[in-house]
Formats: C-alpha cells, structure tokens, sequence
C-alpha cells in the first residue's frame, strides 16, 4: 500500500511542483509527512536487514524488502525533488528562508542520520539483490 502511495505522491509531485504551488504544498505539511514515512520504511528495512543476518528471508520476506526499497528510493527521490524545486523557484531572501526551514527539518531528520540510514537500509535489505541496491545507493549520493 504504502509502495502505491509513493508512486502516485511522485506522480502528483511531478504535476504541481510550480512556483505558485509550492507554498501550499509548504503549508499543507508535505516534507514531514514524506519524511515520516521515509524514516518508517528505513527502519522496517533496517529490521529485515537484521533478520536476513541470522536466517535466510522467506519468499514473502523477500517480496517485502524489495517493496521496501523501492519506497526508500521514491520517496527519498520525492523528497529531494521536492527540495530542488523549492530552491530553484526561491530568488528573493525571504523566499530564500522558507527553503533554509524545509532542507533544515530534512537534514535534522532522524537524528542527523537520514542519508547515512537510508543508504544502509538500501544496500542491506535485499541480499539477494545486491547489484540492485548497490545501484540505488549509489544513486542516493548523488542525489
């Protein structure tokens, strides 16, 4: 369920990112909602991984983790999306602050560590897709 959401928020975000749209989008709470669910996905991933440490996943397990992992990736691309959009349609110093508020709330995420976490969560949930999600790190720090 949550796989689906992340694809239609991105979507939706791919529609209404406009200048004139982002301030309701601002008002209306995106950025913590995505990353709540952000921080919730690496922190089921982070307890799969674990599980996958001293037992081999079952099939559904293994179904979970890659659905997992393609939640991260979205939403953190949504996220990141979100943030580029921001910045670029900001040209005025007041404007300038709205997007200091929304990138500090991001960076302060899950005690400072959302990047680090997620990175991890993404190449440890899917053992047995390792090329896979050595790729979507990758694509993380380049984000």
């Amino acid at each position: 369920m949550k796989l689906t959401l992340s694809h239609l928020l991105l979507t939706a975000l791919d529609r209404v990112l406009h200048p004139e749209v982002i301030g309701a989008l601002i008002n209306a709470g995106v950025l913590p909602i995505m990353l709540r669910v952000l921080e919730d996905a690496v922190r089921k991933t982070e307890a799969i991984a674990k599980s996958a440490r001293t037992s081999a996943l079952t099939e559904e397990e293994e179904l979970t983790a890659e659905g997992l992992q393609e939640l991260v990736m979205g939403v953190l691309y949504g996220v990141a999306t979100f943030l580029h959009c921001l910045l670029l349609h900001r040209t005025s110093t007041e404007k300038i602050h709205e997007f200091e508020e929304q990138f500090r709330l991001f960076a302060s995420s899950n005690g400072c560590r959302l990047i680090e976490k997620t990175v991890f969560a993404l190449l440890n949930c899917c053992p047995a897709r390792k090329e896979a999600s050595i790729s979507k790190a990758k694509k993380v720090t380049i984000v």
